[in-house]
């Protein structure tokens, strides 16, 4: 014991951190004696993705903070946040497109994943008017996935859906992934290849819509 509250060991991948990696892909494993008064007999294994709320610091650190991201279009602005902070108007958004539009269920569109992920979240600037969202998460393995990409209805056509996407590429970068796939609803293909992801596969269904999975390397 070091004295300073935590164990000195030099430990061996252990079987359930082993099972862990293999379901879940990681970008890292945390493993830690979260105890700071006595030496502890037990360990917590965590994974750690590079979309969560904490990374690149530990869990129990501070949540990172939103920041705002450079839009091409004046009267937008664009902000990536964890899920505590996105909640409200990502939640809103997504619920009127893809539960209200596309009759995808609320179980299917909050899959529990959102708390993993960073969220951009497209405000008209100067009023608190959110109208676009999505959310990029990590697959582990150098990989992210874009996703719940969504414009409200009467704010389509004006390029905030681009923006959106720009951010999370931009996002994706920083955070040193070595690619992007996002599953395209293939109405949106077109969309999606102007700013550079090329398909891949065949196409199938998620949530009874035709989609198509598209890869960009970063």
């Amino acid at each position: 014991w070091s004295g300073e509250g935590h164990v000195d060991s030099n430990l061996e991948p252990s079987p359930q951190e082993e099972e862990l990696k293999a379901k879940y892909h990681p970008d890292k494993m945390n493993v830690a004696s979260l105890g700071n008064m006595v030496p502890h007999i037990h360990w917590h294994v965590i994974p750690r993705f590079k979309t969560d709320q904490f990374w690149p610091a530990s869990i129990w650190s501070k949540t990172q903070p939103e920041t705002e991201q450079k839009s091409g279009l004046s009267g937008l602005q664009v902000r990536i946040a964890h899920w505590a902070a996105a909640e409200a108007p990502a939640r809103q958004i997504r619920t009127e497109v893809f539960v209200q539009e596309q009759n995808i269920t609320s179980e299917e569109e909050f899959d529990g994943l959102d708390e993993v992920s960073r969220h951009v979240v497209a405000t008209v600037r100067n009023t608190e008017v959110s109208v676009a969202t999505a959310r990029l998460l990590s697959l582990g393995n150098g990989t992210a996935k874009v996703g719940r990409l969504a414009v409200l209805k009467d704010h389509r056509k004006q390029g905030y859906g681009a923006e959106v996407l720009k951010a999370i590429v931009d996002e994706a970068k920083r955070l040193r992934f070595d690619s992007i796939v996002l599953d395209a609803q293939v109405h949106a293909l077109e969309f999606y290849q102007k700013l550079g992801f090329q398909p891949e596969g065949t196409v199938f269904q998620d949530c009874r819509i035709d989609h198509q999975r598209m890869r960009l390397p970063l």
